[in-house]
């Protein structure tokens, strides 16, 4: 028997299903980079220990808001 592994929202908690849309938040040095759920698959990046599971467009525009209220200005300049 093979055992399916549950993702569940950083933000809200929800659990993935099949036919919802799906972000990925790979975390970075100098902040993230936002991926669609299929891409983060064919790159085997879902498990990695930098990424976050975000349910759809609300919970990450959520999480962009906190990163930004958290930021250092040096870290958001050109």
């Amino acid at each position: 028997m093979t055992l399916k592994k549950v993702y569940a929202c950083s933000c809200c908690g929800v659990e993935h299903k099949d036919a919802n849309h799906w972000f990925v938040l790979v975390s970075t040095p100098v902040g993230f980079h936002l991926q669609t759920w299929e891409r983060a698959v064919q790159e085997h990046r879902l498990d990695e220990d930098e990424t976050e599971h975000v349910c759809g467009q609300a919970c990450a525009h959520k999480l962009l808001d906190r990163f930004m209220a958290g930021a250092k200005p040096e870290v958001l300049a050109p």
